[in-house]
């Protein structure tokens, strides 16, 4: 993968996940302060999922940027958003029903399960953003994987100057300059005498 595709992918996925993190801070913890407040702070324990979950994106995101190995985040963030889909589908239904159930509409399980993923634009928007980051994260973790790693082609002080030919990489004082011969000295002090003499002439 191209150096600027996959810095267009992580930015989006940074951007996807500080989304989707914020939307289940908001909500677990509005929710989660309620049930506190009411004494019931187990009554969903979803809630408490959220605020934890969204916490950890966060704290997923610092660490991609602070320099932890980028694979291991790319695939914290698969599992997470895995867990959210799949987590949705079995405890996002009403009344404790799967989120596939008709419920309180008729029609095919897909047909109950379209209804309930749009009948609110919260809920659509974050199986929109986990499904969109769940493709590019897997896309970068494969890249990092194949090329092995995605810092691996960011130019480095070390290896910056070993396209250069010899004569132009930089030396160190004293490094590199040929010494005349011994007969180039000669010639070079008896031409230095003579230019002195005319001089002086």
């Amino acid at each position: 993968m191209e150096q600027r595709t996959r810095e267009t992918l992580e930015s989006a996925g940074v951007l996807l996940a500080a989304t989707t993190a914020g939307i289940h801070l908001m909500l677990g913890v509005e929710r989660l302060t309620y049930y506190l407040m009411a004494s019931r702070p187990l009554a969903d324990p979803r809630q408490a999922l959220f605020v934890l979950s969204g916490a950890a994106i966060f704290l997923g995101v610092t660490l991609w940027y602070r320099g932890l190995r980028r694979d291991v985040v790319y695939a914290a963030g698969i599992l997470l958003m895995l867990g959210y889909l799949v987590g949705w589908l079995f405890l996002g239904g009403h009344e404790g029903q799967y989120a596939w159930e008709a419920g309180h509409h008729g029609g095919s399980p897909l047909v109950g399960l379209y209804e309930h993923v749009t009948e609110e634009i919260t809920l659509f928007a974050t199986k929109v953003i986990e499904l969109t980051l769940l493709g590019i994260l897997i896309l970068l973790l494969y890249d990092t994987r194949s090329d092995g790693g995605a810092d691996d082609d960011r130019p480095n002080d070390t290896g910056a100057d070993d396209d250069r030919p010899n004569d132009e990489r930089p030396t160190e004082a004293g490094e590199g300059r040929a010494e005349p011969a011994d007969g180039d000295r000669v010639a070079s002090t008896d031409t230095n005498s003579h230019a002195t003499a005319d001089a002086a002439r």
